[in-house]
């Protein structure tokens, strides 16, 4: 077997497993705030970005190698190109995926008192951030500002007091206890 089948069948079956598992944009919608090469870059180099391009690498590597059977250099350099077309795809697909769920609307009942973690800090009223909600299963990103003005560093814990819109909240410093991580 070549390497471009091992290649696709890792990749491949690596990337099912993670968007199976509802893991397909934890890290990759993180980069989704900012435009162009630095947030594309991020999130190609994110672990699903990588597994695309690897599954994109072996695919066209194995076309070209083991099907048309052209010569070892074309199937590489077909394979490396084959890796940066799945990953721009991947990125593509998950920027599309992001832009739906941040696109319809959310009940205030749902989110009102909904804890959650700041994925990008709140610098003051006027610098929001990012807080990551788990609604229904699913993990969502709204735009937060601090209801009291305070700025809070990435990773607090926060608690939803107001919806402004369908992809913003006002958010507090969350009252609830830390859970504890021992068994």
């Amino acid at each position: 077997m070549s390497i471009y089948f091992w290649m696709f069948m890792g990749g491949g079956l690596s990337l099912v497993g993670l968007v199976w598992l509802g893991a397909a944009h934890h890290g990759d919608a993180a980069s989704h705030h900012g435009e162009g090469l630095v947030s594309d870059a991020a999130a190609l180099l994110s672990v699903r970005g990588l597994l695309a391009a690897m599954t994109g690498a072996g695919a066209v590597g194995l076309l070209l190698g083991a099907v048309l059977r052209l010569p070892a250099s074309i199937a590489a350099v077909g394979a490396g190109v084959g890796a940066i077309v799945a990953a721009w795809l991947w990125r593509r697909v998950m920027r599309t995926m992001v832009a739906f769920d941040r696109n319809h609307g959310v009940a205030p009942h749902v989110v009102l008192g909904r804890e959650g973690v700041l994925t990008v800090g709140i610098a003051g009223p006027s610098a929001p951030g990012v807080v990551q909600l788990t609604l229904g299963g699913l993990s969502q990103e709204f735009t937060a500002v601090p209801e009291d003005g305070r700025p809070y560093a990435e990773g607090s814990r926060v608690v939803v007091v107001r919806l402004l819109s369908d992809t913003s909240v006002a958010v507090e410093a969350s009252p609830y206890p830390a859970p504890s991580l021992s068994p």
